[in-house]
């Protein structure tokens, strides 16, 4: 898998297959060959982007921060964004 983090703060936002094609432009980034989507938030000055990382089966964009240092570690300003069950 690959996964774009937004750098200031390495959260998670976005993961793929690592076929996927995946290029950070200055002002976006484009996925897929041909383009299957552009994220206009993501750009080469405010993001990263990590291959070959192993994401955590419950993952959800903002859920984690990753770094190559430490890996994937739990994101403390995230909160679920589901809602209880109730019956």
């Amino acid at each position: 898998m690959k996964t774009i983090c937004f750098a200031d703060e390495d959260v998670s936002v976005y993961i793929f297959d690592d076929a996927t094609y995946v290029s950070i432009q200055a002002d976006k980034t484009v996925v897929g060959k041909p383009t299957e989507l552009i994220i206009g938030d993501c750009n080469y000055y405010n993001s990263n982007l990590y291959k070959n990382v192993i994401a955590p089966e419950d993952w959800q964009g903002w859920k984690y921060l990753y770094t190559e240092l430490d890996g994937w570690t739990l994101n403390p300003d995230w909160v679920d964004p589901t809602p209880p069950v109730t019956e």
